[in-house]
Parts: C-alpha cells; structure tokens; sequence
C-alpha cells in the first residue's frame, strides 16, 4: 500500500510543476483594433488563433 501512496504523490507533485511551468508561458498583447477608415471598433471580438482565449474591445478599440 505505501508503494501505491509513493507513486501517486510523485505523480500529482509532477502534474503540479507541469501546470506551474503552463502558467509561465503566458505572454500579454495589447494594442487597438481598427476599421478601414481608422475608427476604433466597438465590441470586436479578438481571439488568440488555434486557441480558446479571447476578448472584446471597449469603447476606445482597446
């Protein structure tokens, strides 16, 4: 029994320092999105490509 509990904690001490590792990948964009003539859009859905993470604009196109 005390085999079985020695390798559940190394696996969820590993999946914790995986996560941790996840964490550190994230990286911050900002910027404005715009129309053709310039004009901030409103309510723009912005979404991170191939992924599930997304945004939507303010008043100011940011």
């Amino acid at each position: 029994m005390n085999e079985k509990l020695k390798y559940l904690t190394l696996f969820v001490i590993g999946m914790m320092l995986s996560l941790g590792m996840n964490a550190q990948s994230v990286k911050s964009i900002s910027g404005t999105v715009t129309d053709d003539q310039g004009e901030a859009v409103i309510s723009g859905t912005v979404k991170v490509k191939n992924g599930s993470t997304g945004t939507i604009t303010d008043i100011n196109g940011k």
